[in-house]
Formats: structure tokens, C-alpha cells, sequence
């Protein structure tokens, strides 16, 4: 599946156009993570947020150590996850970890959301 297919067909980007579409693959791109590789971190800066495409995610609060992380969210395919830079955040709140092999698309945040100040219906 290519990122143009998966931006089409998702809801957040349901009231952009086609042109619209073809801008965001621009600043988009497909990643691919192991079981157990970390996407990001809590209070790691925050530029990107992401589709899963396929695989599981895992959404963790940190702990003072690593074993005692809190599960707070399983991302499921399909699903946003990172929104944090879209909601001007500087930082994640959270860790992003998968539980299996996945692939996810990550955006830009800047970018895509300079692209919705020039569309008002989709903003």
C-alpha cells in the first residue's frame, strides 16, 4: 500500500483534494519498525505524526524505569497516533513502541498543517 492510497482513504484527509493529496505525499514518507523498536519517545521533540499501516503499536507512558512503563493505548491499523506536533506541542507525551513488525506513515506536522490554514473546510 503507498502512502497516496492511505492518505486517500483516511478519514483526516477525506476534504482534501487530489492536488492537496499529491502535496502531502511530498512531506510523507513510509517507515518500517521491527518488534520492539521505539517509533519515539516521551519528551522527544515532536515533528511527525503517524498512520499504522500495518502491525501493532503500543503507547506508553514512562515510568522511572523502563520496566515500569505504562500501557495507555494499543494503536490498532488505520489509527493516528504522535498528534502531538499537530496540536503544536513541542514534544511527545508519550512512547510509541511496536509490538510487532509494522509500518507506519509518518507526516510532517508543519507542513500539513500550514496546508490546512489554506483550507479552511478541511481545518
Amino acid at each position: 500500500m503507498t502512502d497516496d492510497m492511505v492518505l486517500k482513504g483516511h478519514d483526516l484527509f477525506a476534504s482534501l483534494n487530489v492536488d492537496e493529496i499529491d502535496r502531502i505525499s511530498a512531506f510523507s514518507s513510509v517507515k518500517d519498525y521491527r518488534r520492539r523498536d521505539v517509533i519515539f519517545k516521551s519528551n522527544q521533540t515532536a515533528s511527525h505524526f503517524h498512520i499504522l499501516m500495518e502491525g501493532s503499536v503500543y503507547l506508553m507512558l514512562p515510568g522511572e524505569r523502563p520496566e515500569f512503563n505504562i500501557l495507555i493505548s494499543k494503536v490498532e491499523k488505520g489509527e493516528l497516533f504522535g498528534i502531538s506536533p499537530l496540536l503544536r506541542s513541542p514534544c511527545y507525551t508519550s512512547t510509541a513502541q511496536c509490538f510487532e513488525d509494522t509500518k507506519v506513515l509518518a507526516v510532517e506536522a508543519g507542513p500539513f498543517r500550514e496546508l490546512l490554514q489554506h483550507n479552511c473546510g478541511a481545518g
